[in-house]
């Protein structure tokens, strides 16, 4: 990746977990009760935008299987092209679980906005689900040429910067789980 493919570069890595590491995330998440996958404030019409059950993770050791490969592809993928100044995982890790019973969907959005999301410089998702247990729901950019087979594989992460537009496209059967971290930073200037 060349630095100056930076705007438009989305980075899509197969095998960053193996099946079994996938499995156990979901696991682990279904241990907990889940929320509601929510954005803007109390008075945004929630299921338009999103229907998700989420999930949040912070480093610690339990966690440890998910973040050590997402530091060591973070690292790489940041210094071979998009060369942020980047710190770590400020707000952790979300799964998210979107399911065709509810037509499972997170319309199009960025990952940054205010406060603490300010800092968001790149995002990171992990498809957890067998591509072939489900139909909709990918993981779509307004950008072309795209392999949405190797981004529908379990295990592969999709990169991209946090101003990315991008949706998860509505479920039409089955389920499908994602893991998803964003790399914080200073502030852009």
């Amino acid at each position: 990746m060349q630095q100056n493919d930076l705007l438009t570069k989305v980075a899509v890595l197969p095998g960053v977990l193996d099946p079994a590491s996938c499995a156990k995330a979901i696991q682990m998440a279904q241990q907990f009760q889940a929320t509601e996958g929510r954005v803007g404030t109390a008075d945004t019409e929630q299921s338009a935008i999103r229907r998700s059950q989420i999930w949040f993770f912070s480093p610690r050791p339990e966690t440890e299987f998910i973040f050590k490969p997402l530091r060591q592809v973070l690292k790489h993928i940041n210094d071979q092209g998009y060369r942020f100044d980047i710190t770590e995982f400020g707000t952790g890790c979300q799964i998210a679980r979107y399911s065709a019973d509810v037509k499972g969907h997170y319309d199009w959005h960025i990952d940054l906005g205010t406060g603490r999301f300010s800092r968001r410089k790149l995002s990171l998702s992990i498809q957890l689900t067998d591509g072939a247990s489900y139909e909709g729901g990918d993981l779509e950019f307004h950008i072309k040429g795209l392999d949405r087979a190797k981004m529908r594989q379990q295990g592969t992460l999709i990169a991209f910067p946090s101003f990315h537009e991008h949706r998860v496209a509505p479920v039409t059967r089955g389920e499908r789980f994602s893991l998803v971290a964003w790399a914080d930073g200073p502030p852009y200037r």
